[in-house]
């Protein structure tokens, strides 16, 4: 599920952005990381993680989903519509891995992750609850 690393990393970057930004040295390279400044790595990172998704969907012609509305069966139709959002919300929320996560989620903050994950959109920072 690479298209949703991304997502959990802008969700947890108020807490985790300087491991986030360590990222940008095996993705990009010693020259791009150096040339980067500090306190742009991070969002860098991010953005060559969503390139790589990209590079695959070129490169498989589409296949390679870059967001979760584009997952598709062998048919061409979609495994993951919209309405289906509330149940993988709640049913994320009884997953133990999520204590391991560096912020807490609730619900809405699930269904605001698998929202920008189905659409492709990047999350909005401002609406991560930053506890």
């Amino acid at each position: 599920m690479s298209m949703l690393l991304p997502y959990g990393l802008e969700y947890n970057f108020h807490k985790s952005s300087q491991y986030t930004a360590e990222l940008l040295l095996p993705l990009a390279g010693a020259e791009v990381y150096a040339a980067t400044p500090k306190k742009e790595r991070a969002e860098k990172a991010i953005a060559y993680i969503r390139k790589m998704n990209q590079d695959l969907y070129d490169a498989t012609g589409g296949r390679h989903a870059r967001c979760l509305k584009e997952v598709v069966d062998a048919s061409g139709t979609a495994m993951i519509p919209v309405e289906k959002l509330p149940e993988i919300a709640r049913t994320a929320m009884g997953d133990a891995v999520q204590f391991y996560n560096p912020e807490d989620l609730d619900y809405n903050d699930f269904m605001m992750v698998l929202e920008s994950a189905w659409e492709g959109a990047p999350l909005d920072r401002k609406r991560v609850k930053k506890g």
